[in-house]
C-alpha cells in the first residue's frame, strides 16, 4: 500500500472516490425527484483549479451551477448570493428544488504528507488548501493570538481568517492541525448555510438537498476522494438523511 493510501486510511477511512460520490448521490436524489431539469445547483467549494474536474463533472450531471463559495470553500456569497440563487431556479415547476454541494479540501502527496500536492506542470510541491494552510501558519506564528486585519485587496482571505479566528487555539492544539482547520471550515460553512436557509422566507416550502464533505486530492495517478459528511434532503418540511457509505 502506498504512503498516500496509508494516510488516507488513517485519517479518512470512509472516504470514497469522487466519481462514486457523485454517482451515488445523483441516484438517490433522482429517486426523490431531484434532476437537472427541475433543480438548481449551488456549490460552495474552493476556487482552486484542482477542483475543476469535480465542478465539470457536477455540471455535466446537474446542469449550470451557481458558485456560492470563495477561498477555502467558505460561503462568502452570504444572504445576497443565496437570494440571487433562489431567484434563478427553474420556474416552470410547481415546487422549487435546490441542491447545495459544500466542501473544503486537503491534499495528500505520494509520501503521505497532509496538505502537500504536486500540481500538473509544476516542478515543486505546493499546498492545498493554500488559503486554509496559510491561515493556519498565521495562527501558529502568533501562538493562537492572531488578529486578522481587514484588507480590501484581500477580502476573500480576510473572510477565511475572520471566520476561523475564534477557533485558532483549538486548531493549533489538535493532533493534526491541517485536518482540524479543514474540518472547522466545513463545519462553519454548513452552519452558515443552514442558518441563512432557516431565516430566508423564499426557501420555505422548497425541496432542498445538501451534500457536504472534505475533498481529498491524491497524487496524479489516483482519483480524488471525498470524505462524506452531512448529506440530507428536506422535503415538505421533513428532513431525511442520505446514506452513502
Amino acid at each position: 500500500m502506498s504512503n498516500f493510501h496509508e494516510t488516507l486510511e488513517k485519517h479518512f477511512p470512509k472516504a470514497v472516490v469522487d466519481v462514486v460520490f457523485l454517482g451515488e448521490t445523483t441516484k438517490q436524489l433522482n429517486e426523490l425527484n431531484f434532476n437537472r431539469r427541475n433543480t438548481l445547483t449551488g456549490i460552495s467549494i474552493c476556487q482552486d483549479e484542482i477542483l475543476t474536474d469535480f465542478r465539470t463533472m457536477t455540471e455535466l450531471i446537474w446542469g449550470n451551477i451557481f458558485m456560492l463559495g470563495g477561498l477555502g470553500g467558505l460561503l462568502i456569497s452570504g444572504r445576497t448570493g443565496l437570494t440571487a440563487f433562489n431567484h434563478h431556479d427553474p420556474d416552470t415547476f410547481s415546487t422549487k428544488r435546490f441542491l447545495f454541494i459544500i466542501g473544503t479540501h486537503i491534499a495528500i502527496d505520494s509520501e503521505g504528507r497532509l496538505g502537500s500536492i504536486k500540481r500538473v506542470n509544476q516542478r515543486g510541491m505546493s499546498n492545498a488548501c493554500g488559503s486554509l494552510l496559510g491561515c493556519l501558519s498565521k495562527f501558529k506564528r502568533f501562538n493562537g493570538n492572531y488578529k486578522p486585519m481587514f484588507d480590501r485587496q484581500d477580502i476573500a482571505q480576510y473572510f477565511v481568517e475572520s471566520s476561523l479566528v475564534n477557533y485558532q487555539l483549538e486548531i493549533i492544539r489538535s493532533s493534526h492541525p491541517e485536518i482540524a482547520i479543514t474540518e472547522k471550515a466545513l463545519e462553519i460553512t454548513l452552519k452558515d448555510l443552514e442558518e441563512i436557509l432557516s431565516k430566508h422566507n423564499d426557501f420555505r416550502g422548497c425541496d432542498i438537498a445538501v451534500l457536504s464533505g472534505i475533498f481529498i486530492h491524491a497524487p496524479n495517478d489516483y482519483h480524488d476522494f471525498i470524505d462524506v459528511r452531512t448529506c440530507y434532503t428536506t422535503r415538505n418540511g421533513i428532513k431525511k438523511d442520505l446514506k452513502l457509505v
